[in-house]
């Protein structure tokens, strides 16, 4: 996303400090900073889209929060947010629950044959892999 920014700009919240630094066209403006102390952790990352290398300017946000959307999914416990500044939208995403959660939410206008999904989670050569299913009283997958 940095090279394709006219600028971006990251805040992180990492070993008790908040850290900075801002970007123009994917080169660093200045060294990263070392701001106030902090006891959040996390990164925030604000950009304005090139236009030099896009021929449709405008973000679709809808799209972009769906995206998030799954992978707050995917990343069981991690908070996502989003906001447009344009219309001032904003969605937060939390599912503690992983890809269970997300079973459960394809799920939601729909009966289960049985209550829990099924969760089978396992690792080989360091890379761990899950697999969550339930079915239902419907006739698609």
């Amino acid at each position: 996303m940095n090279f394709l920014s006219e600028w971006l700009e990251l805040e992180i919240h990492r070993d008790g400090y908040v850290w900075r630094q801002r970007y123009e066209r994917g080169v660093p403006v200045v060294p990263i900073e070392r701001g106030e102390k902090t006891p959040k952790r996390g990164t925030k990352v604000t950009f304005k889209a090139d236009a030099e290398i896009f021929s449709v300017f405008e973000m679709n946000y809808e799209t972009l929060s769906q995206r998030l959307r799954e992978l707050a999914f995917l990343n069981s416990g991690v908070f996502i947010a989003i906001t447009d500044q344009r219309t001032e939208k904003h969605h937060e995403f939390c599912y503690e629950g992983g890809i269970v959660s997300f079973v459960k939410d394809l799920n939601r206008a729909k009966t289960p044959i049985h209550e829990e999904p099924i969760l089978i989670r396992d690792e080989k050569d360091g890379e761990m892999v899950e697999i969550a299913m339930q079915w239902n009283d419907g006739y698609t997958e």
